[in-house]
């Protein structure tokens, strides 16, 4: 969870060169409430018209959603649907400049007609077929991006912009600078001189290859994928499956499957890019291709829960990445770092940090009571639990009893708690300027003033609020003596 948390929050990092078959999303909503005359079609009265980036324009998109720094290269026309895609591309961040426009070009656009919204009639317009002067200039900018970024998509729908002198000339630069490079398209075997580090068909697509049936059949479907990787330079083949997840398979004759969950699927428009999007900017940030293709996963699933061309942002991510079906069933430990990111979070979702402090040695029911009670309803719950160095310190003596990770286990398991972080110092001032949280929760065994002056300071200082623990009350029909509860160990 950690490792993962960490890619997610150095997104912000990179520099991502998208290039391919930019185009528009268009959307047109209405009614229809009887038929047309002149054929037995639906007659629809126009309500709403939105344009969205679309193809490689939804690639990066997504990419600067997720708080890269973005050129977008691609082909356009002197038209009104180019008008209407840089406008939305500058809407979203995206630096429309890179774009090579050409009169002789029609921008790519997808007209969606819908009524009430059922799917009519999809009309597909515009042509980038590149004449010899709009691809030497698209070559030009590619070159100028190549020597700025730290990964590159290739997202590719067949319309032209990829061609072969273009392909020739990235694979050329690409040997003298290296960096991720990830392969959105539906015809694999034009990529195969490029250096790529993964190539992201479909199974649809394995399939046009094949002479017969693979349909479904896992084992049709590696033993495919195995043969098309033999004919490429890539590292890895990640084959989407739909509802099926993800097979990954790589030159060392590797396979993963990676399982999609059961999600109830209002749209796929849009959901490869978002997929493409993510893994390469987590390879970009340094995670494996594995852990690149299971952040990729999840942002997809999210994307398939939204209707239209979707875009899933860096908050919405980690959100999603920290609820609890997505950790593991031990969560480890965050680091303070890690901490950060995920309090960065919250915050951004409207939830108010509350953190709380303790050893964790001994947790009775009066403290899981105290904490449901002190805790607001909008608040994000981090617990703060001390290493074995930094307990021993506090309390002078050598740990002897529950282990760091087995206190961390036990406060994760704390049904207010959201997650838990490491401190690593004997004093929370340090973790309290770092996390900066709202309320300040401390068991009722520390003593009236805080542990030491640096975190009263602190505390002061932030306007933090400070809410005691209070002492748990004895049962009648259990011993004093019980450590179950006595409940100070928080």
């Amino acid at each position: 969870m950690e490792a993962d948390l960490e890619v997610i929050w150095h997104f912000t990092q990179q520099r991502v060169l998208v290039i391919g078959d930019v185009m528009l999303d268009s959307y047109l909503d209405g009614t229809a409430e009887r038929l047309c005359r002149e054929a037995p079609v639906p007659v629809v009265r126009t309500q709403t018209v939105r344009h969205l980036p679309g193809g490689a324009a939804n690639a990066a998109v997504n990419a600067r959603a997720l708080g890269a720094r973005v050129m977008l290269v691609g082909l356009v026309g002197s038209d009104a649907a180019s008008l209407h895609l840089r406008a939305a591309l500058r809407e979203r961040g995206i630096d429309d400049g890179w774009l090579v426009e050409h009169r002789a070009l029609s921008t790519l656009q997808k007209l969606r007609v819908r009524a009430a919204g059922q799917l009519l009639v999809r009309i597909d317009d515009g042509c980038t077929e590149p004449d010899p002067e709009s691809q030497q200039q698209l070559i030009d900018q590619i070159l100028n991006g190549l020597t700025n970024c730290d990964a590159v998509i290739l997202s590719d729908y067949g319309y032209g912009v990829l061609s072969d002198p273009v392909l020739q000339r990235i694979s050329e630069v690409l040997r003298f600078r290296p960096c991720p490079i990830v392969i959105d398209t539906k015809l694999p075997h034009r990529f195969a001189h490029v250096p790529a580090t993964v190539v992201t068909p479909s199974h649809l697509d394995l399939q046009r290859t094949a002479s017969d049936d693979l349909g479904h059949d896992l084992t049709a479907i590696e033993q495919r994928g195995r043969l098309l990787l033999k004919q490429l330079r890539a590292s890895y083949l990640a084959i989407t499956l739909a509802h099926n997840g993800v097979l990954l398979l790589n030159q060392d004759g590797q396979a993963q499957h990676y399982r999609a969950r059961a999600v109830t699927a209002t749209s796929s428009i849009g959901a490869g890019d978002v997929f493409t999007a993510t893994l390469a900017l987590g390879l970009a940030a340094g995670a494996s291709c594995e852990q690149a293709v299971r952040l990729g996963m999840l942002a997809a699933e999210l994307a398939i829960r939204r209707a239209d061309t979707v875009t899933i942002d860096r908050p919405t991510l980690l959100r999603a990445f920290c609820q609890p079906e997505h950790r593991p069933q031990l969560p480890g430990p965050l680091s303070v770092r890690a901490a950060q990111a995920w309090v960065e979070t919250a915050r951004e979702s409207g939830r108010r940090i509350t953190l709380l402090a303790g050893s964790f040695a001994q947790i009775g029911w009066d403290d899981v009571r105290a904490l449901r009670q002190y805790v607001e309803p909008d608040s994000a719950l981090l617990a703060a639990v001390w290493s074995d160095e930094a307990l021993a310190q506090r309390t002078g003596t050598p740990v002897s009893h529950a282990s760091e990770l087995d206190r961390a286990t036990l406060a994760a398991a704390l049904l207010p708690v959201d997650t838990v972080v490491v401190c690593p110092e004997p004093s929370a001032a340090t973790l309290l300027r770092t996390l900066r949280p709202h309320r300040f929760i401390v068991p009722a065994s520390w003593p009236s003033s805080l542990h030491d002056w640096d975190e009263q300071r602190v505390v002061n200082e932030l306007g933090i609020l400070v809410v005691r623990l209070p002492q748990p009350r004895v049962p009648q029909h259990a011993p004093k003596s019980s450590t179950i509860v006595e409940g100070n160990g928080v």
